[in-house]
């Protein structure tokens, strides 16, 4: 059959309708997030039930009836079933989810998300030897970079001016995206933000790592524990500043699961 839009994509949100229709939520390259009628989906004999599920990633086909297109027939690529066998797993990969939904938008190229997510689902998935809270983090500073709140790793968050080494302490401002200079935290009247945090150097690297690094690379690193404490929590703290957003599936996560 021949389709007026086949297009891949990744179910980051469902919401049941009635007894056999749902409303999908779907992340595309091409097209950005798509809000789509999945009608009968949850009909016993439906054929496309399998891939109208939360974390499924899938070709979509729709046909074009009356100026609007209907969704026909889905096509499972991966489920990344993996998920399945760890509740936290599951609770981190709907935190993803739900960023997606914030911050990818109608009729945009969204492909670096759309790669981001499946790369995070899969490690989820599948590398269990890689760890949730460096998972976590780089999804979150990729985003970040992904959506034009990269930090600024070049210059004075302050001041401006060009950072020619690294500061003595380092403070790392949130707002600002990005660390303050020595002459600036010599002035008197300095005094950090509520959101400037003090960040050693090893947690500075790796922000910078996963901000300059293709996504291939961004869970090649190590930190000790008391520096992968530290920057876990700085990467999650900087997405909610820089979004002024806060998630519910972030705060569900943290409460059962964040040690």
């Amino acid at each position: 059959m021949a389709y007026d839009l086949t297009i891949d994509g990744i179910v980051v949100k469902e919401l049941p309708l009635n007894d056999n229709d749902k409303l999908l939520t779907i992340i595309t390259g091409k097209k950005g997030k798509m809000t789509v009628l999945a009608k009968g989906i949850k009909a016993v004999n439906s054929k496309r039930s399998a891939g109208a599920h939360l974390f499924c990633y899938s070709e979509f086909c729709f046909v074009k009836r009356d100026d609007r297109l209907w969704l026909d027939a889905i096509e499972v690529k991966d489920t990344f079933s993996g998920l399945s066998n760890d509740i936290e797993s599951v609770a981190l990969a709907s935190y993803f989810c739900e960023v997606l939904s914030e911050v990818c938008v109608e009729e945009n190229e969204e492909q670096d998300m759309l790669r981001l997510i499946l790369n995070c689902l899969y490690a989820l998935a599948n590398l269990t030897a890689k760890p949730k809270w460096m998972i976590k983090a780089a999804f979150e500073l990729q985003t970040m970079c992904i959506q034009g709140f990269a930090p600024n790793f070049d210059s004075c968050a302050l001041c401006g001016s060009e950072l020619k080494s690294l500061p003595k302490h380092i403070i790392f401002e949130l707002t600002q995206g990005g660390i303050v200079c020595d002459k600036c935290m010599s002035e008197e009247t300095y005094e950090p933000t509520k959101d400037g945090h003090k960040i050693s150097p090893e947690t500075f690297e790796a922000i910078k790592y996963v901000c300059t690094v293709p996504q291939a690379k961004m869970l090649s690193f190590k930190l000790d524990p008391f520096a992968q404490k530290e920057f876990s929590a700085i990467c999650e703290h900087y997405i909610t500043v820089q979004l002024e957003k806060k998630f519910r599936t972030l705060d569900y996560y943290t409460k059962n699961f964040a040690k």
